[in-house]
C-alpha cells in the first residue's frame, strides 16, 4: 500500500456550512483539526465555535498576510481571548465546555450546562442595537465555559445569552456580571456590568463588533 496509515483527516474548508463539514469530519476519539480555511472577517467566529463546540486541535486561515483589514482585525481581537482561555479550554470536561456560530440563517443556538440553559442569540435579534437590516449580520461567536455550577465564563463577539434552568419549576437569574482579563489565569475585573448592561438583569451580552471576555455568576429561585 503507498499509505499504509493516515495520521489526520481533515476538512480544507471553501464552503459556508462550517458546522456541516465540522460535523462529517468529527469521530469519537480523533480530534478535529482544520489545518486550511478561506481567509475572511467570519474566521474570527470560527474560530471561537470550532475549539469550543469541536474541541479542535487548530484552525489555520488560508494566506492572512493578504486578508481584508476587517478579517485581520477580527483575528487580532479573538486570538487573545483565546489566548487567555487556553487554560480553561485544556482543564474542561466535555460537559463544560462548548460554543457557538450565529449568522443571518442561524441566529439561535441552545445549551446546555448542569442545570442550567443557555439561549444564546446573534446580538442583531435585539433589534434596538442599531445594526438594523442586512448590513451587519456578521457571523458571530463565543466559547463558553463552566467553572462551577453557577459560574461560567464566556469569551467572544456579537452575542446575546438568556438563562433558563433546566429543571422547569425553576427560575434563573443573575447575580453578577464582570467583563475582564485573566492574568496567568487569575482573573482581574474591570467593570462590573448592571442596568442597561445587562438588560436590568435580563441577559448577557456582548455587543456587535466588539470583543470581550465576561463572568457571570447566576442562582436559581422559585
Amino acid at each position: 500500500m503507498a499509505a499504509p496509515h493516515i495520521d489526520i483527516l481533515s476538512p480544507d474548508f471553501y464552503n459556508p456550512d462550517t458546522k456541516y463539514w465540522c460535523d462529517l469530519f468529527t469521530r469519537r476519539n480523533n480530534t478535529l483539526f482544520i489545518p486550511e480555511i478561506h481567509f475572511d472577517s467570519s474566521d474570527a467566529a470560527k474560530t471561537l465555535f470550532t475549539i469550543g463546540h469541536y474541541r479542535s486541535l487548530g484552525f489555520s486561515p488560508f494566506a492572512v498576510e493578504r486578508g481584508s483589514d476587517k478579517a485581520n482585525d477580527a483575528l487580532r481581537k479573538t486570538y487573545p481571548i483565546l489566548a487567555q482561555l487556553t487554560p480553561f479550554i485544556i482543564q474542561s470536561a466535555a460537559s463544560q465546555l462548548d460554543g457557538v456560530l450565529l449568522d443571518k440563517q442561524n441566529i439561535i443556538d441552545t445549551l446546555s450546562f448542569g442545570n442550567y440553559i443557555f439561549k444564546v442569540s446573534h446580538d442583531n435579534t435585539l433589534g434596538w442595537n442599531g445594526h438594523k437590516g442586512d448590513l451587519l449580520w456578521d457571523a458571530t461567536g463565543a466559547i463558553i465555559i463552566q467553572t462551577a455550577p453557577d459560574e461560567f465564563i464566556v469569551g467572544g463577539t456579537g452575542i446575546v445569552i438568556n438563562f433558563s434552568c433546566t429543571d422547569t419549576t425553576n427560575n434563573a437569574g443573575i447575580i453578577s456580571i464582570e467583563n475582564g482579563t485573566f492574568n496567568n489565569g487569575t482573573w482581574q475585573p474591570s467593570l462590573r456590568l448592571n442596568g442597561d448592561e445587562d438588560h436590568q438583569g435580563r441577559h448577557l451580552r456582548i455587543p456587535l463588533n466588539e470583543w470581550d471576555i465576561q463572568r457571570v455568576k447566576l442562582y436559581r429561585y422559585k
